[in-house]
């Protein structure tokens, strides 16, 4: 997920809307600015504290949990403010590679919706 492509599944039947609009090249354009935006605001400076926060909130609520899927050891390693924290490591990496994202080939523009 951290390189998932923006624009994966251009040509999917299941999303024709998206598809087409997307083609449009100010369309795509402002789709693309609107990604870098976020981001931007998904640096772990913005998200850690949030994160944090709601690990402190349900911290002891998930080492209550008899029926967790995961054991609250790995609740605090995977929240975790360290580097080799998941979601730390999904923020930082994600916004990453969106920051850097270009697409790989200029999408094919609708006849009639050229501007």
């Amino acid at each position: 997920m951290i390189e998932l492509d923006p624009l994966t599944g251009m040509d999917d039947a299941m999303k024709p809307l998206r598809s087409k609009l997307l083609a449009v090249p100010a369309l795509r354009t402002k789709y693309l600015a609107n990604i870098a935006v976020i981001a931007k605001e998904m640096s772990w400076d913005n998200m850690g504290p949030l994160v944090a926060t709601y690990r402190a909130l349900i911290g002891e609520l998930v080492a209550q949990d008899t029926r967790k899927a995961f054991a609250t050891v790995a609740f605090e390693r995977e929240t975790s403010a360290e580097p080799t924290g998941a979601l730390r490591e999904f923020f930082e990496k994600r916004s990453k590679y969106l920051l850097g994202y270009t697409p790989k080939s200029a999408q094919p523009a609708l006849k009639n919706h050229e501007e």
